[in-house]
């Protein structure tokens, strides 16, 4: 929640300096990104499921990163 009051306060602000950013905010506040879009039943462990090619080809697209940052990737029981 931090990380978004900081954006909220660095808009605002951004909206005081530049008159053409008035109601940036507003315009942010109401966005519902993919906001129910997923159904339920749509878990990471169902779509690897569906999908049992996808765990090698993300892991071969990102690579360099799962490896630095120590990403997990989910174990799906077949």
């Amino acid at each position: 929640m931090a990380k978004q009051t900081l954006l909220i306060s660095d808009i605002k602000r951004l909206e005081e300096h530049h008159s053409a950013l008035n109601g940036l905010w507003g315009c942010f506040a109401r966005i519902k990104a993919k906001s129910g879009a997923r159904p339920k039943q749509a878990t990471v462990e169902e779509m690897f499921r569906r999908h049992l090619n996808a765990r090698d080809v993300i892991y071969d697209l990102f690579r360099e990163a799962i490896d630095k940052y120590n990403f997990q990737i989910p174990v799906v029981d077949m």
